[in-house]
């Protein structure tokens, strides 16, 4: 396969169009980070992260995203316990017995939105979220059936190479990196192909910390 070639800056600018970034999110950011730092953190047999038991849910979060996010939601599941939930809070770290490589992946289900909240303090800047263009393909997002035809490539291979290549961020040219910051929120179309930009830390209490909400959105 060929790398694809496309104009970089007509490329970014349509992609920018669906990362929404909304800064000061939660009304009480402190009440979400005890709650978080309160509970034990697992990583799920079938999943990738050490993440919170059980999801935290702000009785106005889905107004919130509403409010601030130009998006009106269709379907947006509270918490059920579980550290599949919606409301989980991930530790994303550098150094220790937990640290992390960031992979380039996409998140399911593929029709939803995501929203990363940003919960620590004193994380640099350049810990954010980047999102990716796959060289050889010059794909953005998930593969889908009319990539693998253009491609050649039957359609569950091709994403297994996307996934197997995620683990080398050299195979992806970055398009655009939203920066950490306290209390940010960034929600952006669950099929893009993105990543955690750095870990950063040693353990939960000094390390990069975020929120991951999946919903279903319409644009208004």
């Amino acid at each position: 396969m060929q790398d694809a070639g496309l104009p970089q800056n007509s490329l970014q600018q349509t992609l920018l169009h669906d990362i929404r970034v909304i800064d000061n999110f939660y009304l009480d950011p402190k009440a979400v980070v005890k709650a978080a730092l309160a509970l034990n953190f697992v990583e799920p047999e079938d999943s990738v992260g050490w993440r919170t038991e059980h999801g935290i849910f702000v009785q106005d979060v889905l107004a919130r995203v509403e409010q601030l996010s130009g998006l009106t939601v269709t379907q947006f599941h509270s918490p059920r316990g579980t550290a599949q939930d919606n409301g989980v809070v991930f530790q994303t770290l550098a150094a220790g017995r937990y640290r992390d490589k960031p992979n380039v992946h996409w998140d399911e289900p593929l029709s939803h939105w995501i929203m990363l909240i940003y919960l620590s303090k004193g994380i640099p800047e350049h810990c954010g979220t980047a999102f990716f263009q796959h060289k050889r393909t010059g794909l953005t997002h998930v593969p889908r059936s009319r990539d693998a035809r253009r491609l050649g490539v039957p359609l569950p291979m091709l994403r297994q190479q996307i996934l197997r290549d995620g683990c080398y961020k050299v195979r992806f040219r970055q398009l655009h990196q939203v920066a950490y910051r306290y209390n940010r929120a960034v929600i952006f179309p669950a099929a893009r192909l993105h990543a955690a930009a750095a870990a950063f830390g040693a353990d939960r209490l000094t390390g990069r910390l975020h929120q991951v909400f999946s919903f279903r959105a319409t644009r208004v």
